[in-house]
């Protein structure tokens, strides 16, 4: 069976199973960044009861390794009946500038890579990169979210981009960037993990401590979350500077951070070609797909407060 066939049979059996509830079943694409595009579950109920999209593609590898189809449907029932949301959501607020622009930030993506966001959302462009502008959702009763400013927004809002990207860059601004040793990163990992058994952390800690020598550095914001929106702030960018010493390189690391190495670092080991070749073994063979931000590395030149392309 392929997974065109699994969704039209999946979307059949839920609907069938909760027919009696009155409650429509529909597969819906979900595209994503990097012109990637999921493929999930909606729920509509008479009483417009709100629950998060399930997406299918797990439930088809679980489907190709021996689970039923019968097995598949009641799991994801039992999904639907955990997470929707009884309560009242009211997201009219989102129409309002006023109330949604203190909650408007910044996600740095590949410009060649999301042309389709870039035809239904306004952004901001610096090289070959997009930032592009999404709402911070926080509810009691869904958690946490993202909305993507599309065009149409703007006419709600009755605004331009320019005041949209005035607030993003002040939120961003409060939204302290982080600035720290590579090994420093890798090493909080290792001790948060329960992975790993506590003699193999110690010993792979000691091998990270040895890697300070390599003069890498990590810079995101404090959540850790769409980082690299701070390659977009050259206020940022100087004050890295004055913190390495220099200018200094950009590696793409995800859309979540940029991995920095001060110019004067540059050796036989770390030049701008050996460089780009790490970028795209990283973005190949260890990146989820939708996090590869760009294919080669960037060079901030103090001089004229400048990013520019290192191909």
């Amino acid at each position: 069976m392929t997974f065109e066939e699994f969704k039209v049979l999946i979307e059949k059996e839920l609907s069938e199973a909760l027919a009696k509830e009155e409650i429509k079943v529909f597969v819906k694409e979900v595209p994503k960044t990097n012109g990637i595009k999921h493929y999930g579950l909606s729920f509509k109920d008479k009483e417009g009861i709100v629950c998060p999209v399930i997406y299918l593609e797990s439930f088809f590898n679980r489907f190709t390794s021996g689970r039923t189809i019968g097995e598949i449907v009641a799991e994801i029932k039992n999904l639907y009946y955990e997470f929707r949301v009884t309560e009242p959501v009211d997201f009219n607020y989102i129409y309002d500038f006023d109330k949604v622009k203190d909650h408007i930030y910044i996600k740095v993506l590949n410009a060649e890579k999301n042309t389709d966001i870039m035809n239904r959302a306004p952004f901001l462009t610096l090289e070959d990169l997009i930032a592009v502008f999404y709402i911070k959702v926080r509810n009691k009763a869904i958690g946490e979210g993202s909305i993507l400013v599309i065009n149409e927004f703007l006419e709600y809002w009755n605004t331009d981009i320019s005041h949209v990207a005035i607030a993003a860059i002040k939120n961003e601004k409060e939204s302290e960037y982080e600035l720290s040793p590579v090994a420093d990163i890798v090493t909080e990992i290792i001790k948060m993990s329960d992975d790993y058994p506590e003699d193999v952390k110690e010993a792979f800690i000691a091998k990270v401590e040895r890697s300070r020598e390599m003069n890498l550095f990590v810079l995101t914001n404090k959540d850790r979350f769409y980082g690299a929106s701070k390659i977009f702030d050259p206020e940022v960018m100087m004050e890295v500077k004055e913190k390495l010493q220099g200018d200094f390189y950009i590696v793409p690391s995800s859309i979540h951070e940029l991995i920095l190495l001060p110019a004067s670092a540059k050796n036989e080991y770390f030049d701008s070609e050996r460089l780009n070749e790490l970028v795209n073994e990283v973005n190949t063979y260890e990146l989820n797909p939708g996090d590869v931000l760009s294919n080669h590395i960037y060079y901030f030149d103090g001089d004229m407060k400048k990013v520019v392309s290192v191909v």
